[in-house]
């Protein structure tokens, strides 16, 4: 008798064993498939249709085949074998997919600034509170009115900002960024010491301020500013901490970073300490971070921190910004060039004239930015 090799004939679109109706031998020997084809299965014992269908013994020689039940669920068994393995591929595949796509953003820059939480603060605060904060020297954060920087702008900005010379180069146009110009956006405090490396001590004194024995979220600080029996510490140790974690200096964690805190190991002394110097050089480390992360490919995420908002406002001023020594100067230059006294009216009316014309000369924000 001629022996013939078959390929395994795989049932597609069956969805389990008990979906198939019993035959008896005397019923038919075809099994009806939505679809059938032809393909060799690794690991999966070849069986050809002459071992399914099996001689009838009983038959007495009359030729008729009969349906071989245990072979046929062994075959059912294995393909749902495949069936599982196809499923675990899709979704494999799938995550696949999603990962790819988040890499792809790796350039976006993350921050915890959070302007409208800050704004939220300023705006339950009560008026003795509010007065605590001005006494030690912080009033001009509370003037502070929600402004939201778009993500997009923020970017924009880091890369148009050369750290080592601290320079802001739109268009060709250099603005230098200075702790003078921190303090004229922020109106922080300007010079004085700078912030203490060692911060233990500072962590120290806030943590026994709070009654607690590690740091807390930022979430702790603004829920206590909520409550009515506060001393002055207490209050402006929670205002400058979220001010900081919030506003000044932002980064991508949930906790307040410690390396702010060394100014609080003496309250008293709050404003005597360089705010301003240090908002801008943790700006500058966070723009030279984020541009150094863009580069590293194995990075999902990239930090831009810093003030933005500082970044942004003083983007929108003229290269120079006179102080009143010096209009004062022009204005008496104005009038020995004129060998008259100037009226003030028209002192007023040449001061703005030069406004409108610095204005002009700043450089325009693309449109897109803004969305």
């Amino acid at each position: 008798m001629e022996t013939r090799s078959r390929k395994r004939r795989a049932v597609v679109d069956c969805s389990s064993e008990d979906d198939f109706i019993e035959l008896d031998g005397s019923e038919s020997d075809d099994i009806m498939c939505s679809q059938a084809f032809d393909v060799e299965v690794p690991g999966v014992q070849e069986n050809s249709d002459d071992e399914i269908l099996s001689d009838d013994s009983s038959s007495g020689g009359s030729g008729s085949r009969s349906f071989n039940r245990a072979l046929y669920r062994r075959c059912m068994k294995d393909f749902q074998k495949m069936k599982k393995l196809k499923c675990q591929f899709e979704l494999a595949l799938e995550a696949q997919s999603k990962k790819e796509k988040s890499s792809s953003h790796s350039s976006d820059g993350f921050t915890r600034q959070s302007v409208s939480k800050f704004a939220g603060v300023i705006g339950f605060m009560s008026e003795e509170k509010k007065a605590i904060v001005r006494r030690y020297g912080f009033g001009s954060l509370l003037l502070f009115d929600k402004c939201f920087v778009p993500k997009k702008f923020s970017k924009w900005l880091a890369s148009h900002v050369e750290v080592k010379s601290g320079d802001l180069i739109v268009n060709g146009k250099v603005i230098s960024l200075t702790t003078d110009s921190v303090n004229l956006v922020l109106g922080i405090p300007l010079g004085g010491t700078s912030f203490p490396s060692n911060y233990s001590a500072g962590k120290a004194t806030i943590l026994s301020k709070i009654g607690k024995t590690s740091l807390p979220q930022i979430s702790f600080f603004v829920d206590k500013l909520r409550a009515e029996s506060l001393s002055e510490e207490e209050v402006i140790v929670c205002f400058l901490v979220v001010a900081l974690h919030c506003f000044l200096c932002p980064n991508s964690n949930l906790v307040p970073s410690p390396r702010y805190l060394g100014v609080f190991e003496d309250i008293e002394h709050l404003r005597s300490y360089d705010w301003s110097g240090f908002v801008l050089r943790w700006m500058l480390h966070g723009v030279k971070n984020f541009d150094k992360g863009k580069k590293d490919v194995h990075k999902s995420s990239v930090t831009l921190g810093g003030c933005m908002f500082y970044l942004a406002a003083f983007n929108r001023r003229p290269e120079s910004v006179p102080d009143n020594s010096d209009i004062d100067d022009f204005l008496t230059k104005l009038e020995e060039a004129c060998g008259c006294d100037v009226p003030d009216s028209l002192k007023s009316s040449v001061l703005n004239v030069i406004e409108d014309h610095c204005k002009a000369c700043v450089p325009p924000i693309p449109v897109f930015l803004m969305i």
